[in-house]
C-alpha cells in the first residue's frame, strides 16, 4: 500500500523538478509575449475604480512591453488589483492605460518592485520616439 503511494510521490517530485529547471530566466524571456524595452521614467499607479479616492502612488519605471511594464515604488501595490497607469518618460509616449497588477516583491524596506499586464496591448512600435517629436 505504502509502495504505490511512494512511487506516485517519486514520480511527482520528479515532474515538479523538472519543471522548476525549465523556469530559468533565459526561458521565461523565450516565453514573453512581447519583448521587454528598458526604459526609464515616471509612473504613477493611481486605484482603477473611480469611486475610490486613494491617491496614486508614484514609482520609477523600469521596462515596457506590449502587454505589461515593471515598476519600482516607495510603497507596496497589491497583487491582483487594478489601476490607471500614467507614464511619463522622454523616451516614449505611451497613454495612460489600465493594469492589473500580477506580481510584487519587497526589494528594501522602502522599494516594492511591482509588474503589471495591461488590459490593452499598447502600441510601443509608435510610441518608442519621444513625446515631443511625436506631437510634431
Amino acid at each position: 500500500m505504502f509502495e504505490s503511494l511512494r512511487s506516485k510521490t517519486e514520480k511527482e517530485d520528479a515532474e515538479l523538478i523538472r519543471e522548476l529547471q525549465h523556469g530559468t530566466t533565459e526561458s521565461a524571456a523565450f516565453n514573453r509575449a512581447h519583448s521587454r524595452v528598458p526604459v526609464e521614467g515616471r509612473l504613477q499607479a493611481l486605484p482603477g475604480n473611480f469611486s475610490d479616492d486613494q491617491p496614486g502612488i508614484d514609482g520609477q519605471l523600469v521596462d515596457i512591453s506590449a502587454g505589461g511594464c515593471m515598476g519600482v515604488f516607495r510603497k507596496p501595490l497589491q497583487v491582483g488589483d487594478v489601476y490607471r497607469v500614467n507614464f511619463e518618460t522622454k523616451q516614449i509616449s505611451v497613454p495612460p492605460t489600465y493594469a492589473r497588477c500580477l506580481r510584487a516583491r519587497v526589494l528594501r524596506d522602502t522599494a516594492f518592485e511591482a509588474g503589471f499586464a495591461f488590459f490593452r496591448a499598447v502600441d510601443l512600435d509608435n510610441s518608442t520616439q519621444p513625446a515631443k517629436e511625436q506631437a510634431a
